[in-house]
């Protein structure tokens, strides 16, 4: 994998502990040298790994609707929502880069909070879920990453309600680019990997 893709990850794993409104950030790591890419790097850098290589399935057989259109989530270890009684605003974005768009919304019901962004670029795909509760604090983290430059998507759960907190994380092997797919995967398939959850940063 080359730097500017790991940077491309990395970053990734670093903004689902940040306030979403930072989104646009993302694009100035894809061009980052080798130094910023390890001043990116997580605070917990033992992070799990799979158990379990699994093959992709092919994007027209994956009977998942895609994220734009789904009102009611439900992802392991991560909760179920339907989203259709809650109360929805988008999040305002600065103007998107030449090869980076960025699309972010928050949902709202009791004082309870669920922040969603999708980010794409020729580097791939990066889908954002950050839950808090009425209290304000991070309960659960989620994020579904597709790179185009390996065909590998990653998906990460940390979740903060336990303690200590735990990290989930499975990797799976993708057939086509995301541009080339039919439809976009909301999860992966296979074996979780676990083990202690990032740092949420303050």
């Amino acid at each position: 994998m080359t730097k500017d893709y790991q940077s491309f990850f990395q970053t990734s794993k670093d903004y689902s502990l940040n306030n979403i409104d930072s989104m646009k950030k993302l694009h100035l790591y894809f061009a980052c040298c080798a130094t910023l890419y390890l001043a990116a790097c997580t605070q917990n850098p033992s992070s799990p790994k799979q158990t379990e290589e699994v093959s992709a399935d092919t994007p027209s057989s994956t009977p998942e609707k895609t994220a734009e259109s789904a009102t009611n989530l439900n992802f392991e270890h991560f909760g179920s929502f339907d989203l259709s009684t809650w109360t929805k605003r988008p999040l305002p974005q600065g103007d998107d880069e030449d090869d980076f768009t960025t699309e972010a919304f928050i949902y709202e019901k009791e004082g309870v909070t669920l922040e969603i962004s999708e980010s794409e670029g020729e580097y791939g795909r990066i889908k954002f879920y950050e839950l808090k509760g009425a209290d304000g604090k991070v309960q659960k983290v989620r994020s579904l990453n597709f790179n185009n430059d390996v065909l590998e998507a990653e998906e990460i759960v940390n979740d903060y309600t336990v303690e200590p907190g735990k990290k989930y994380t499975r990797t799976q092997k993708m057939a086509t680019s995301t541009f080339e797919m039919k439809s976009i995967p909301t999860k992966l398939s296979g074996a979780w990997g676990q083990g202690p959850a990032d740092e949420l940063q303050k």
